[in-house]
Parts: structure tokens; C-alpha cells; sequence
């Protein structure tokens, strides 16, 4: 999908924003189609960047880890993406033992700050059940602001206190 993004730099200051953008958002050179500065009044610029986002989230990392043990009750469990994300409110399933588990019943998800997050929580599927299996599936429809989804299915599991 072909998006764009405007900055307005004032006299005087450093373009700490567009460089956050491009950390922010995994943007590499080979995406940007086109850039222009223009001055848009004495002192006073407008960068225009036009990019291709076509690359598909992906899951960077979570806590628990996959195959960690003695994970206590109450845990919080967080996901982080590679980007930020669309709310994955019915795209990801927890399991307990072999018994899936009902969102908004026995867990919750949360984004930290809002929504698209790059980071987002599940709270309460971690109970008191000792020595409990867990798996967490994030499915492959979680998508990117641009509409890109995950290129498949992602499962992890951990095993609660014994």
C-alpha cells in the first residue's frame, strides 16, 4: 500500500520526528518512492515522504518466552511486533491444558498506550492452576495499519509454577 507522511520543521530544529518515524516504523531506503522538502514559509519546511509499506508484521518477541517454566499466577503476558498493529481483539487464542479459553471472560487484551500498538497485552489466563501448559496463538489475520498481515500463524507456550 502507498502511504505518505508529512513533517513540518521549524527554524531551528533538528528532524528528530522523521528520524523517530523511520525507527518507528521499520521503514528502509528501498521503500521511500519519493521525499521533497518544500519551505512553506521563511524559516519554516515541509518534508513530504510517499513509501511502500508492503512488509507484514511480525512477532519481535514475548513474555513469557516460548518453553519458559514456572511462570507465576497473575503474569502478564506481552506480545511486542515488529510495527505497530490494528486491535487484535478476536485473533488471538489462549489455551489452558487443552482447553481453549474465552476472551473477554477469562482474559483480556490490552494495547500499551492505544491502538495500532507495537506492543500489546494479555491479562488474567495466567490463574492459580499449578503446573498448567499454556499456548497462545496469534493468528495470521493481526495486521498493520496498511492492511499487511502476519505471514502466518505464531504459537508459543510456557508452563506455569508447579
Amino acid at each position: 500500500m502507498i502511504r505518505a507522511k508529512y513533517f513540518d520543521i521549524r527554524r531551528g530544529q533538528r528532524s528528530d520526528e522523521i528520524i523517530s518515524f523511520f525507527r518507528d516504523t521499520g521503514l528502509q531506503p528501498d521503500q521511500l518512492l519519493f521525499s521533497r522538502t518544500i519551505q512553506i514559509s521563511p524559516g519554516n519546511m515541509r518534508a513530504i515522504l510517499i513509501y511502500d509499506d508492503s512488509s507484514p508484521p511480525e512477532v519481535a518477541g514475548t513474555s513469557p518466552t516460548d518453553g519458559a517454566v514456572e511462570i507465576p499466577a497473575g503474569a502478564t503476558i506481552t506480545v511486542l511486533m515488529s510495527e505497530p498493529v490494528t486491535a487484535v481483539s478476536g485473533k488471538v487464542t489462549v489455551v489452558r491444558n487443552g482447553t481453549t479459553l474465552t476472551e473477554n471472560t477469562d482474559y483480556t487484551i490490552s494495547p500499551v498506550g492505544s491502538w495500532p500498538a507495537e506492543m500489546f497485552t494479555i491479562s488474567g489466563a495466567v490463574d492459580s492452576t499449578t503446573n498448567a501448559q499454556y499456548y497462545i496463538v496469534l493468528d495470521s489475520s493481526i495486521a498493520d495499519s496498511a492492511g499487511n498481515t502476519m505471514r502466518s500463524d505464531v504459537v508459543f507456550g510456557f508452563m506455569s509454577q508447579r
